[in-house]
């Protein structure tokens, strides 16, 4: 049984993980949550979860839900706030792993602490990474407890390297859409409005990632999380690392092993599926019959893939460039725990 703590669990990809407990009540199990500022949802999840630890952002906030726990008869949930309040939630000795989805640099403090207790951590807060990566994964390390990719770029990536050894990778790629202006000439950027760079193609999110998805500021911060993640080198040009434009954003991220054989992960666009394990049942296995070259004509697939890498000769079947495809089921965020 996991006991799950989630920092930022009102927000999506809170919510997106409740659901995912909700589907396996046998296997997970939410201890505590740092709700943030929305009061009423985090009464519902008080209500629904029954936590050990509730933490709000702001004093006022937790004295109310207080006062409304106790009226529902559900007095013995702990209520804290502010940054003591979700480290709290990060490090209660009952949780074994801890989702951190707080946005921005807020979630930072409770991450690290989470870590420095010895915690499991799966990240879908790029920027604690961004801003601290040298200090977490070094800590990481030193308790040997793993860093899982959420996000779905890092988390394919992640999968498909759970195959091999980091040694034998000769490249990575990071897909990015290119936005709304991938297509349009540098002599047009002037002009580009507010709303033009809020219509998304393909993705419907917040305003501020939007604005970075458009102007490619969240593929940089991406590609600073992929170099602390997978221990590749940060310094341009670097050639372990590629981050290519395609219109058809399915594929997300793949890697290419030196003796060219190789591992697609599958699974759609709805993000709760994205982490899926390598192991979990229901694969479908196909072959890609030249790697480098296919690869790189990716950009029309369909096929819903999340990441690729090219592996060893060990893989894959004889007269096929030992190339195998994995298409994972319609699963779960946390299926990778």
């Amino acid at each position: 049984m996991k006991r799950i703590a989630i920092l930022g669990s009102t927000g999506s990809i809170g919510r997106s993980t409740l659901s995912v407990v909700e589907s396996f009540p046998d296997r997970f199990q939410v201890v505590s949550l740092a709700a943030g500022s929305n009061l009423d949802a985090a009464f519902d999840q008080a209500k629904t979860w029954k936590p050990r630890v509730v933490s709000m952002a702001k004093e006022a906030d937790a004295a109310a839900l207080r006062t409304r726990l106790i009226q529902a008869d559900l007095g013995e949930i702990e209520v804290v706030f502010g940054s003591a309040g979700t480290v709290r939630v990060a490090t209660l000795t009952e949780a074994n792993f801890v989702v951190s989805a707080i946005v921005g640099v807020a979630g930072l403090e409770a991450t690290y602490e989470a870590v420095c207790a010895g915690k499991s951590v799966g990240l879908a807060n790029k920027e604690c990474l961004v801003a601290a990566g040298e200090l977490i994964t070094t800590e990481a390390r030193r308790q040997d407890k793993p860093l899982l990719p959420i996000d779905s770029e890092h988390n394919a990536v992640h999968q498909c390297l759970r195959g091999g050894r980091m040694s034998e990778v000769e490249r990575v790629w990071l897909t990015a859409s290119g936005g709304p202006f991938l297509k349009t000439p540098a002599s047009e950027f002037a002009k580009i409005t507010v709303e033009q760079a809020l219509n998304h193609p393909t993705w419907k999110m917040g305003r501020r990632i939007t604005i970075d998805s458009a102007t490619l500021m969240n593929k940089g911060f991406e590609v600073i999380e992929a170099c602390r993640l997978f221990n590749l080198p940060l310094e341009p040009p670097s050639p372990r690392l590629r981050t290519p434009g395609y219109e058809e954003i399915s594929l997300s991220g793949f890697s290419l092993r030196s003796r060219r054989g190789g591992r697609r992960q599958n699974g759609g666009l709805e993000r709760r599926r994205r982490g899926s394990g390598c192991g979990v049942p229901g694969r479908s296995n196909c072959l890609l019959r030249n790697p480098k070259s296919d690869c790189g004509r990716t950009q029309g697939n369909t096929g819903e893939t999340d990441g690729v890498y090219i592996s060893s000769p060990s893989g894959g079947r004889r007269g096929a460039k030992n190339c195998q495809w994995t298409n994972t089921p319609s699963h779960c965020q946390l299926s990778c725990i």
